[in-house]
Formats: C-alpha cells, structure tokens, sequence
C-alpha cells in the first residue's frame, strides 16, 4: 500500500512505534531483534540498545513497512491524518474486521470459531466476538451503539446459525442491521439446524455447515483471499482443521 504522509505524520508515527516496540518488549534488545525479524527487518543490537538508535533504523524504512508494523501491533491511528490513508484504511481487506454473530447459548462454537481465524493469520484486533474476552463490547458501552458503529466499518459478518440463534431478539437485529447496511455474510449452520431451516432474506447456498471438512477448505480460502494472508501450509491446515471439526463435534455430544 504505497500511501504518501507528510513529514511531521510519518515522524510521529515513529514516535509511536519505538516507544511501543520498546515497552512491549522491556527495553531487550534481543526480544525486540527476535520480534521485528517477523517484518523481515534485521537491524543490529547495537541499534536497538537505545530508543534513539531504533528511531534513525526507523527512519530508513519504507512508509510501507511503517504502515505494516502499525496495523499488526494495533498501534494507535489518530496520528495519522492524510484522508487517502484513512480512507484505505476503511476498504483495504488487510483492515477488514470480522464480526460473529452468534446466541449466547452458542458461545463456544463463536470461540472455536475465533480460535480458528487466529490460526488462519487474522489478527486478534480485527475479530468482534462479544462471547470472548477482549473480542467484545467493553463494560460501560452501550451495545446496540457499538454494534451500529462496527457494521459500519469495512466488515465481514459471519452468522453462527441455529435455533437458539433465531430465538435471539439481539442476534435478529444484528441479522437485520447487516441486511440494510449490505454488508459482506458468510452463514455457517451448527447442526442439526440446515439451510432449509433458514426463512427470511438469506439465499441459503452461501453457508455450510460449521463442522463440513470441504467447506470449511473452501472457507479458509475465502477468509485468507479477502484478508490477503499468506495461505499456511497443507499439513499444518490439516491438523488445524481435524482440532476444530473434532472441538465442533465434542460440542455436539
């Protein structure tokens, strides 16, 4: 994303980066080396002894690179004011969030489903699951205003269908919330609840069944094109997928 900033924007993101990077980290250098040779970056120790030498390896990255470290640390955006990033920010896929909608009384199939997301490579913060701690609705927010202002954003809505889902009044107002808004879906049915069983404006050929190995081959492939992940590899999917279908079929008993 190759997106211009001024100078004085690109100097406080900096700012913000080092001092982020620095505390996560303790101020180790060898922790911080590890952690940035996952954004293929290899600056010396001797850099990354002090904040002022990290800064000046900083300054001779790309805006690239600097936008790629902000969005994967989830290091705070009201620095940036240039309406063309924030704009892309709002429709580039990598920022795309995820929202599950899903019962209560689902809830461990809704944290399955967040587990397994993060092991596809989506990041935490893009994940809104109101089941799962720290993917939710904060204490104190009001819940209707939060879910207004997240279906807002550049979303992609997966339902968690089942009976207790369309016993739900808050589950049919988040369905009806994203029908009008047009936003992106994905159903996925929990067994023994089938397409057949859906009534309303959802064509049911979108979804499958949550616990199918196919589909949810066809899914991974779908989350990983629309959040452009690098895809992982065969055999580790695999031991991914059996861990989910058989914690789905554990569910099930």
């Amino acid at each position: 994303m190759s997106i211009p900033i001024n100078a004085m924007e690109r100097k406080n993101l900096i700012q913000e980066i080092s001092l982020f990077l620095f505390a996560k980290h303790e101020h180790n250098p060898q922790k911080l080396k590890k952690h940035l040779d996952t954004y293929k970056l290899n600056p010396s120790l001797s850099q990354l002894k002090k904040r002022n030498r990290f800064i000046s390896f900083l300054e001779q990255q790309s805006d690239e690179t600097l936008f790629n470290i902000q969005r994967k640390e989830a290091i705070n955006s009201s620095i940036i004011t240039n309406p063309t990033y924030i704009k892309a920010m709002a429709t580039d896929p990598r920022f795309q969030k995820i929202f599950i909608s899903h019962s209560s009384h689902d809830k461990a199939y809704a944290q399955a489903m967040v587990n397994l997301l993060i092991d596809l490579g989506v990041q935490p913060e893009h994940i809104y699951c109101n089941s799962y701690p720290g993917h939710g609705t904060t204490f104190g927010q009001n819940y209707i205003e939060d879910l207004k202002l997240k279906l807002q954003d550049n979303v992609l809505v997966l339902f968690l269908f089942s009976e207790n889902f369309f016993k739900s009044n808050f589950c049919l107002c988040e369905m009806g919330a994203t029908w009008v808004l047009s936003q992106a879906q994905i159903p996925i049915y929990i067994p023994p609840f089938a397409p057949e069983d859906v009534k309303g404006v959802f064509h049911t050929s979108q979804g499958f069944p949550i616990n199918h190995k196919h589909h949810l081959s066809a899914f991974k492939e779908e989350i990983e094109k629309r959040h452009q992940l690098t895809p992982i590899k065969s055999v580790r999917w695999s031991t991914t997928q059996d861990r989910f279908i058989k914690e789905i079929d554990l569910l099930q008993q």
